[in-house]
C-alpha cells in the first residue's frame, strides 16, 4: 500500500505535543491531572495521523527530525530540541505504529526523561526491555546491522533503507560530524562510494568533503592517523565518480599536509602501488599538490632505487620520470614562494587548532532570548489549557495577560512569526473552550489593534525575505485586516525586492485583496495606481468596465498599459483602443511593452497595427521594435499572421545590411514555428518569450 501523504500541521501539533508533554512529564506526577491531559491530546494527534497512514515513523539526524527523507523545519526551535533529546539517548529511528496507547506513550517520555549516561546503540536494546512499547518501535544508531544487497543497502529486520537516509542527508549537509564518523567507520570504503554516487548531486556543502576525510584520517580515540586508515580512504576516492572524486582528493590533499610526521608513518603501512594511483589520480584531476605533501612524499621515497632513464624503482615498481619529479625536494619547494611557506610554519608552530564544543553550543542555544521566551509561552499556555478550576487566580491573569502581549511584540521585533501564530491560535482554541476569557480578550484585542498590525507589517522590510513561509502564515491568519497596511507600506517601499514580496503576499490574499483594491484605483500616485491593476488582475477579479475605462485615459501611459490588460481580460472593446494608441506612445519602452502584451495576450485585432508598425516603427529603436513586432506576430499565429510575415520577408528595413539580415532571419524563425519546424542551429532558448513584461 502507497504512502499517502502527512498533514503539514498535524505531524507538527504531534511533535510539539510530545514534547510538551516530555516537560510537563519531568515536573509533575503520573496521577497529576496536566500530565493526564497531555497524554490524552497527544494520543488523539496520533489518531488522526494513524487515519492517513497505519506507521509513523521519525528518523533523526542529530539535530534534525526526518520524515518521508525530508528534514522537518530545521529553523524551529521544538523540532530541533525534540530532535536533541532523541539524539541523547542514541535512538536513530523512532516509528509510532497504529493501536498506540496512553500507557505507551507515558513510558516513551519516562524513557527520554532518564539520564542519557551510559547509553549507546550497544546499551540501547536492554534499557528498552525495562518498558512496555508495543506500537513505539525505537531503533538505535548501529551500522554494523547493515548489508550491502542487490545495489540497495538495506537493514536487516526492515522494509526502510535506513543507511541510504544517513547517506543522502550526508549529501545535503544535515548529518552532523560524529554521524559522519559513524558511518566511515562502519560502511566498508568501496560500498560507500556506491552510495554516493548513487546519490547524484554533488555534496551540499564544502565542509562536508573536509569532515568526510576527516573522519577517514581521525584515527579514533585521538591515535594517529595509520596506514589502515589511509588505506581506507584511497580505497574509497578510488570508487568515486569523476566530480565527487576531484572533490575530495583536494579535500584530501589539504587534510593530508597538516601534520608531516602522522603522514610519513602512515605512508609506511601503504603499498606504494595505492600511491602510485593515488598520486595520478592527483595528476589526472589537476588538483594542486602543495609543497610540504611534495617534499614528504620525497622522504619517503628515498629508499628506492633511481634508474638511469630519470625514472624511480621503488619495491620493483617503475615510476615515471613526471611522478619522480615530484620527490625531488629541491624542485619541490619552488611549488610556493617562500612567504607561504612561512606561513604555514608559523601556523603548525602555533599548534592552533578549532575545536566544539556541543554541550557549549547547546547551552548557548538554551540560555538564547528567543529560546527562552519560546519556552516561558509554552509554560504559560499549558498552565492556561488547564481544566484544573482555581488554578489560576484573577491577578495571574492580568500578569498572564501583560506577559503575552510582551511575548507578541518581541515575536513581531525578531520576526519569529511561527511562534506568534501557534500562541495566536491556540489562543483561539481557549477562547472557543470559554477558557480564561479575561486574558483571551486582552490579548486578542491587542494583536488585533491596528497599530499592532502596522508594526508587524513593517516588520516584514527586516524579516520577511528571511521568513517567507512565516510571513505567509500569519498573512493568512490576520486575513483582511492585514490587507490595508500591506497596501500602505508597497506604496511607499522603494526596493523592488520587498514591492514584489508585498505584491505576493496580496496575490496570497486576493480575496480579501480585491474588496480592498477599488479604493486604491482613485489614489493620486500613479504607481499605486498601476499596481493594484496588476494585482486585480492577478487577482481573477471580475473586472467592472465602468471603474476601469476612466483609467483607459490615465495622464501616466504606465497605468493606461495596465488598464488595457485588464479590459482585454475583461473582454472590452475598450482594452484593443487603448492598446492600439500605446503601440505608437512615445514614453520610454511603454510602445515596447504594448507590443508584447499584444503577443502574449494573443489580441488578433491588432494584427494589422503591428504589421504597420513593423514598416513604420514608432520608437527610436526601430531595428529593437520591428523585432518585437515580429515575435509577437509568432505568438499571434494563424493564416493571417503566417501570412504577414510571408509578405515581410522581403522587406529592407535599413541601410546597414546587417540589421536587414537579422530582421530576415527573424521572419524565417517565426515563419518556421508557426509551421512546427525548427531551424538548424535554433536552440529552445532562441524560442520568443512569452507572456508580457
Amino acid at each position: 500500500m502507497s504512502k499517502l501523504p502527512l498533514d503539514a500541521n498535524l505531524l507538527s501539533n504531534a511533535v510539539i505535543e510530545l514534547n510538551i508533554a516530555r516537560h510537563i512529564l519531568a515536573m509533575y506526577s503520573r496521577e497529576h491531572q496536566l500530565v493526564q491531559l497531555s497524554l490524552d491530546k497527544t494520543v488523539a494527534i496520533l489518531s488522526d495521523l494513524f487515519e492517513l497512514r497505519p506507521e509513523i515513523s521519525l528518523a533523526v539526524a542529530k539535530d534534525t527530525l526526518i520524515i518521508d527523507e525530508r528534514p522537518l523545519d530545521p529553523k524551529n526551535p521544538v523540532f530541533r530540541e525534540f530532535a536533541l533529546a532523541l539524539s541523547r539517548m542514541s535512538v536513530a529511528l523512532v516509528s509510532f505504529i497504529k493501536g498506540v496507547t496512553r500507557e505507551e506513550v507515558y513510558d516513551f517520555l519516562r524513557f527520554l526523561s532518564r539520564e542519557s549516561e551510559g547509553i549507546s546503540s550497544g546499551t540501547l536494546p536492554d534499557i528498552l526491555a525495562e518498558y512496555q512499547l508495543r506500537h513505539i518501535l525505537i531503533e538505535p544508531l548501529d551500522y554494523r546491522a547493515f548489508a550491502f544487497v542487490e545495489d540497495r543497502t538495506k537493514k536487516d529486520g526492515s522494509d526502510e533503507y535506513l543507511l541510504e537516509r544517513y547517506i543522502k542527508a550526508l549529501v545535503d549537509g544535515n548529518l552532523p560530524a560524529d554521524g559522519v564518523q559513524a558511518v566511515v567507520e562502519n560502511v566498508e570504503p568501496g560500498t560507500l562510494a556506491v552510495l554516493m554516487n548513487q546519490a547524484g548531486n554533488e555534496l551540499a556543502q564544502n565542509v562536508s568533503y573536509d569532515t568526510v576525510v576527516s573522519s577517514y584520517l581521525r584515527g579514533g580515540a585521538g591515535k594517529p592517523v595509520s596506514g589502515g586508515d589511509l588505506q581506507r580512504l584511497m580505497t574509497f576516492i578510488a570508487g568515486l565518480r569523476p566530480e565527487l572524486k576531484q572533490q575530495f582528493l583536494s579535500a584530501s590533499v589539504k587534510s593530508l599536509s597538516r601534520d608531516q610526521a602522522a603522514l610519513y608513518q602512515a605512508l609506511e603501512g601503504v603499498s606504494v602501488d595505492s600511491i602510485i594511483e593515488f598520486m595520478s589520480e592527483i595528476d589526472r584531476t589537476r588538483v594542486a599538490l602543495p609543497a610540504e605533501l611534495g617534499t614528504l612524499i620525497a622522504r619517503f621515497a628515498r629508499t628506492g632505487v633511481q634508474l638511469p632513464g630519470g625514472g624511480l624503482n621503488v619495491d620493483d615498481v617503475l615510476l615515471s620520470p613526471e611522478v619522480s619529479s615530484l620527490f625531488k625536494e629541491d624542485e619541490s619547494h619552488q611549488h610556493a614562494p617562500e612567504s607561504y611557506v612561512a606561513e604555514i610554519r608559523r601556523i603548525v608552530e602555533a599548534q592552533t587548532t578549532v575545536a566544539s564544543n556541543l554541550e557549549s553550543s547547546e547551552l548557548a542555544h538554551e540560555l538564547d532570548e528567543d529560546y527562552v521566551r519560546y519556552c516561558q509561552a509554552n509554560a504559560l499556555l499549558a498552565l492556561l489549557d488547564s481544566p484544573l478550576p482555581g488554578l489560576i487566580t484573577l491577578e495571574d491573569e492580568a500578569a498572564y495577560a501583560t506577559a503575552f502581549t510582551a511575548l507578541a511584540q518581541h515575536s513581531v521585533r525578531s520576526g519569529q512569526y511561527a511562534q506568534l501564530l501557534e500562541q495566536l491560535t491556540r489562543f483561539e482554541d481557549l477562547e472557543r473552550r470559554g477558557l480564561h476569557t479575561s486574558v483571551v480578550r486582552t490579548v486578542r484585542e491587542f494583536c488585533r489593534a491596528t497599530d499592532f498590525v502596522a508594526g508587524l507589517v513593517d516588520s516584514f522590510r527586516r524579516h520577511g525575505r528571511a521568513n517567507r513561509a512565516g510571513t505567509a502564515m500569519i498573512c493568512a491568519f490576520y486575513g483582511r485586516a492585514i490587507v490595508p497596511p500591506l497596501f500602505d507600506l508597497l506604496a511607499v517601499e522603494e526596493r523592488m525586492h520587498l514591492r514584489r514580496m508585498l505584491l505576493q503576499l496580496l496575490i496570497g490574499l486576493a480575496e480579501h485583496t480585491v474588496r480592498d483594491a477599488p479604493l486604491r484605483l482613485r489614489d493620486g500616485r500613479w504607481h499605486v495606481r498601476r499596481n493594484t491593476l496588476y494585482l486585480l488582475a492577478e487577482c481573477g477579479a471580475r473586472l467592472d468596465p465602468a471603474l476601469l475605462e476612466p483609467l483607459s485615459s490615465d495622464n501616466d501611459p504606465r497605468v493606461r498599459l495596465e488598464c488595457a490588460r485588464c479590459l482585454v481580460l475583461a473582454g472590452e472593446v475598450t482594452g484593443v483602443s487603448t492598446l492600439r494608441a500605446l503601440l505608437h506612445e512615445a514614453g520610454d519602452g511603454v510602445a515596447d511593452a504594448a507590443i508584447a502584451t499584444v503577443g502574449a495576450m494573443g489580441v488578433r485585432e491588432l494584427l494589422p497595427d503591428l504589421v504597420a508598425l513593423i514598416k513604420k516603427p514608432s520608437g527610436n529603436d526601430g531595428v529593437r521594435q520591428r523585432l518585437r513586432a515580429v515575435r509577437a506576430l509568432g505568438q499571434l499565429g494563424g493564416d493571417q499572421a503566417a501570412a504577414a510575415l510571408r509578405e515581410l520577408q522581403t522587406l529592407r528595413i535599413s541601410l546597414f545590411p546587417g540589421e536587414t539580415k537579422s530582421f530576415r532571419s527573424e521572419v524565417r524563425r517565426m515563419l518556421a514555428r508557426l509551421d512546427g519546424k525548427q531551424l538548424p542551429g535554433e536552440t529552445q532558448r532562441d524560442a520568443p518569450p512569452g507572456g508580457a513584461q
